[in-house]
């Protein structure tokens, strides 16, 4: 494990690693800034294809970022599984023989191919996803402070149901998938049981405590399988519920606060821009986390 931090983690990843991170976290809230500026531009009188120009140059730099930032996390990737297959390769090749003969060559061949693979996309990208959420969300805080507290309070607190849904709901349907294949396990057991003495069964008349005892085993089936669906669609409605009303809120909080003339016209856009795509970097992060 010391080996693979060691380099995924050295001093040139690193950097490489957060300037990356932060690249792709700027996209998204740089191009809801731009949108808020453009809106604002036509307001203005005497700048305004000054104001439109600047801001769509930042609409463009955002979306090139955006695409430097992909390229760069793909290129990180590559090279990690690179370093890392090297280091494998070497430290098997350094094994005395006595010891190498303990496993077959196969072993040795998916170790350096598919597991460092595996490995490394989900070490890495699993690492890369928390860095660059947390890192959006972090942006997105500090914008919609820039705008008022009070919107950044308003959507904060239609996403922590959210937070909540995405933390606990995969443990709870977990758990009863994990019931449900005890049952179905069960279940099978006893249909290939009572088969087998199937001619007993029909010899001695016992058809009807054949059927009702398979009934008990098919009814807890199918109350599991329903438990896993209603938890399936309760945590759906949680989650879909929360994302639309934080990004009502987001739009709430704009008209609300630009009445009370706490924010001008470009903010109210941004802040409804902001409302509308925290809510996937929040899932991520929890998804990356988990």
């Amino acid at each position: 494990m010391k080996r693979i931090l060691a380099v995924f983690f050295n001093c040139n990843s690193v950097i490489r690693i957060m300037i990356t991170a932060l690249l792709a976290a700027a996209s998204q809230p740089l191009i809801a800034w731009s949108m808020a500026g453009l809106s604002g531009a036509f307001l203005e009188n005497d700048l305004i294809y000054v104001t439109v120009f600047r801001n769509i140059l930042i609409l463009l730099l955002a979306l090139f970022i955006a695409w430097f930032a992909d390229n760069s996390k793909a290129n990180l990737l590559l090279d990690s599984e690179f370093e890392l297959r090297k280091q494998v390769f070497d430290s098997i090749y350094a094994m005395p023989i006595d010891e190498f003969e303990k496993k077959d060559s196969g072993a040795y061949y998916n170790q350096i191919g598919r597991d460092t693979q595996i490995l490394s996309k989900e070490l890495f990208e699993g690492t890369l996803k928390i860095i660059v959420n947390g890192l959006s969300i972090g942006l997105i805080a500090v914008l919609l402070l820039y705008c008022h507290w009070m919107s950044f309070l308003i959507i904060l607190i239609f996403l922590l149901p959210l937070t909540v849904n995405n933390l606990l709901m995969p443990q709870k349907i977990a758990a009863c998938q994990e019931r449900s294949m005890q049952t179905l396990v069960g279940m099978t057991v006893k249909i290939k049981d009572l088969l087998s003495g199937f001619f007993t069964a029909r010899f001695q008349e016992g058809e009807k405590q054949v059927s009702e005892s398979m009934y008990t085993h098919f009814a807890a089936s199918a109350a599991a399988e329903k438990q896993i669906m209603k938890l399936a669609n309760l945590s759906g409605l949680i989650a879909n519920s929360s994302v639309t009303l934080s990004q009502f809120s987001g739009l709430f909080a704009a008209f609300y606060l630009m009445r009370l003339g706490k924010i001008d016209f470009p903010q109210f856009v941004l802040i409804f821009q902001l409302g509308m795509i925290v809510s996937e970097p929040v899932i991520s992060l929890i998804n990356a986390v988990i």
